[in-house]
């Protein structure tokens, strides 16, 4: 049956560009699952004193250039220009030392760990553009989802770039493509395509596909170590998915029996795959079984211990308070227009304050199904307006 009040509400709706408190609270129910999504985790938790850890690391733009965690880019440097970095193995958070150049704020350095003094700084951490100017990958560019037109990586080793972050073209040496580079023949299927044949229409080599390879050694590391890994890769090369030159060509590493080709010098990547850690923890095994190739095995046991286990990521509690991000009118209509994400933690520390009362003035509306006007709205926050001036 048609519900004649719901055709009148919603004409309503139409043309003064009114709504129902039902129509409302559905929409920012939506809004409100996006915020969750962007950010689960409970901001309550200050990693500094866990020391050096792989976590969440977010670069402080405002602040000298400074990283920190998770809870603190929230809590405290929420209205500066922060830049995620996404993991960074061995760092300690900045917030609150004295690399910050925030200052204090309401008679505090860390808003979460509430620190009079400034507490003294880790000097193992390592920055890179990444913290000073908010880039990423060797062509220095800042990263825009909205407008990237391929697959970033980031270099699970970062002896030497600090884990960064690479678009599949640079790594192949590669102008930026106006169309992404993954494409195959009409017909064709991805298994059926060989990799040493794949190529873009132009006949630059493509990227390979994703799901064939689990991470990626950049050849700016391979070059600090360069005589290390190809030993080991001489040694045994089970552990490598492809070895690319950057504007070259992808190869699938050498078989066995033609191992005595000289190797060309190139700059390269190695991507690593399924399971390599579980490889080389096998070959170092194998190498001190033989008693040989003591280098390689310092390399690996010592200097690429990262890559033997994988050190899981420090993450904060995830949120369990549904109400949490409830009712964030203004904060969660940023985060789902992907406007920045220290703008709409801003405007979601701020409604904190009003959501539940919010949620009471609308509920009556959302009970009789009465049209919320502008006036309603109006009146609402000019009244809460006027009793943050009298609490001041």
């Amino acid at each position: 049956m048609i519900d004649p009040n719901k055709q009148k509400r919603n004409q309503m709706c139409d043309n003064k560009g009114y709504t129902t408190a039902v129509e409302f609270l559905d929409k920012q129910e939506k809004l409100e699952k996006e915020a969750r999504r962007l950010m689960p985790y409970d901001p309550v938790k200050c990693t500094y004193a866990m020391g050096s850890l792989k976590q969440l690391v977010f670069a402080c733009l405002t602040c000298n250039n400074i990283g920190v965690c998770y809870s603190c880019s929230i809590q405290c440097h929420s209205t500066h220009e922060i830049v995620e970095l996404f993991s960074k193995r061995d760092f300690t958070c900045d917030c609150g030392t004295e690399r910050d150049g925030n200052g204090k704020h309401n008679g505090v350095y860390c808003q979460i760990r509430k620190n009079t003094e400034l507490d003294i700084p880790s000097y193992t951490n390592v920055y890179g553009h990444n913290y000073t100017a908010g880039e990423f990958c060797s062509c220095n560019s800042k990263y825009d989802p909205n407008t990237e037109s391929g697959d970033m990586i980031q270099c699970v080793l970062g002896l030497e770039c600090n884990e960064d972050w690479y678009h599949d073209y640079c790594i192949l040496g590669l102008p930026k493509p106006d169309i992404l580079k993954k494409e195959t023949k009409e017909g064709e299927t991805k298994e059926g395509v060989k990799k040493e044949d794949e190529k873009n229409s132009n006949g630059s080599v493509k990227f390979p596909d994703l799901d064939t390879f689990d991470t990626f050694i950049c050849w700016k590391c391979i070059n600090k170590y360069r005589s290390n890994f190809e030993q080991l890769l001489d040694i045994n090369d089970s552990f490598v998915s492809y070895k690319i030159n950057r504007n070259a060509t992808i190869n699938n590493l050498v078989c066995s029996e033609n191992k005595k080709r000289k190797i060309e010098i190139h700059d390269y990547s190695l991507f690593l795959k399924k399971g390599y850690g579980e490889i080389l923890q096998k070959l170092v095994s194998e190498i001190e079984a033989t008693g040989k190739y003591k280098n390689s095995l310092k390399f690996l046991t010592e200097i690429c211990s990262c890559l033997l286990k994988d050190v899981p990521i420090y993450k904060p509690s995830e949120d369990k308070e549904e109400e949490y991000y409830d009712m964030f009118s203004l904060g969660n209509r940023e985060l789902n227009n992907h406007i920045s994400r220290d703008t709409a933690i801003t405007g979601i520390l701020a409604l904190e304050e009003v959501k539940t009362k919010l949620k009471q003035f609308l509920r009556p509306f959302a009970e009789t199904g009465k049209v919320v006007e502008e006036n309603d709205i109006k009146s609402f926050f000019a009244k809460q307006a006027s009793l943050g001036r009298h609490t001041k």
